[in-house]
């Protein structure tokens, strides 16, 4: 081993010497081998008696900063450093796991937060693949409607910023299960205990908060929207403000057909409702329509108001009849 070093010293004296860069070069015939850890082009490291791994390290040094490569046991480092500030840019540790300690630019060289991703801009029109800035994708077990890909949000429950914990979660899900017809649905929600699944009682579990479907609608209570707006519960709100075609003003043009009072009574005693108005059999049913209702009261107020100023007419003629 010591005059294979010897070796590579003398190339890169030669190679510094004929050139005005120091250049190292190999057959790049030793490719990865898993299952031999030196199958590289160039190994630096050594063992000592026993087959114990020392530490090892390439250095670039210019007054005070530096730029390393290096590992320490299991774990692999990239970093830069200088008299006042050393910084581990990269870590990635046996095993999968890595870290970057500061800022991550992605496609951006001054990155002004933990994770600053730059992209060339997405546009709103449908597009074929992958097409996003960044992607996050869940490997599920085909077109699922409960396995999707995720972005989780989480906070730690001690002050020693540990004992993490999920607090809200975006997943998407297929919108439908056809290969051919890539739908999507996208649900948020927050992680609570409740009685998520009926009956099997209260466990921790995220909420199917709010959910817009493959055709556009949005559920809120509800993971099967019914209209551009479904809400399952109570909705309070300082104004709504409903947007209609027509109004009830008709009822007082001169042309209008007023029915009959006694005509009216009939229609009660029969259906058990004013005309024009829904039975309580199709208001459970099918809800109301708050401006069709509403332009149906006003219609009722304007007739009632005409059957007031009849009646008004009709008791001042009898009123002058009895005092002349």
């Amino acid at each position: 081993m010591r005059r294979n070093l010897i070796l590579l010293l003398i190339g890169i004296f030669a190679c510094s010497y004929s050139y005005s860069q120091t250049q190292i070069i190999t057959t790049g015939n030793n490719v990865l081998n898993t299952s031999y850890p030196y199958a590289a082009d160039i190994v630096i490291g050594s063992d000592a008696n026993g087959g114990i791994r020392h530490d090892a390290s390439i250095m670039w040094w210019n007054n005070e900063s530096a730029a390393r490569i290096s590992n320490t046991a299991d774990v692999f480092l990239f970093s830069v450093h200088n008299s006042s500030n050393p910084n581990i840019g990269l870590s990635a540790i046996v095993g999968g796991k890595s870290f970057i300690k500061g800022n991550l630019g992605i496609g951006n060289t001054d990155p002004r937060a933990k994770l600053h991703l730059v992209g060339n801009g997405s546009s709103i029109n449908t597009v074929d693949g992958l097409s996003g800035d960044m992607v996050i994708q869940g490997n599920s077990p085909g077109r699922s409607s409960t396995i999707g890909a995720a972005l989780e949000f989480a906070i730690p429950a001690d002050t020693d910023g540990t004992n993490m914990w999920g607090q809200a979660r975006i997943i998407t899900v297929a919108g439908n299960t056809n290969t051919n017809n890539a739908t999507g649905k996208l649900i948020l929600g927050t992680r609570r205990k409740f009685d998520k699944h009926t009956g099997t009682g209260e466990t921790w579990n995220y909420g199917d908060d709010i959910v817009i479907d493959g055709a556009g609608r949005v559920g809120i209570g509800t993971s099967s929207p019914d209209a551009l707006l479904s809400v399952k519960g109570a909705i309070h709100t300082q104004e709504v403000k409903v947007d209609m075609k027509g109004w009830a003003d008709h009822v007082f043009n001169p042309a209008y057909s007023l029915q009959s009072i006694e005509d009216v009574e009939s229609f009660i005693h029969i259906n058990q409702h004013l005309p024009d108005m829904p039975s309580e059999k199709e208001v459970i049913k099918n809800g109301i329509k708050l401006g069709e209702m509403n332009k149906v009261l006003v219609k009722k107020i304007e007739e009632l108001t005409l059957y007031l100023i009849e009646q008004n007419k009709r008791i001042k003629q009898l009123e002058n009849q009895i005092n002349p």
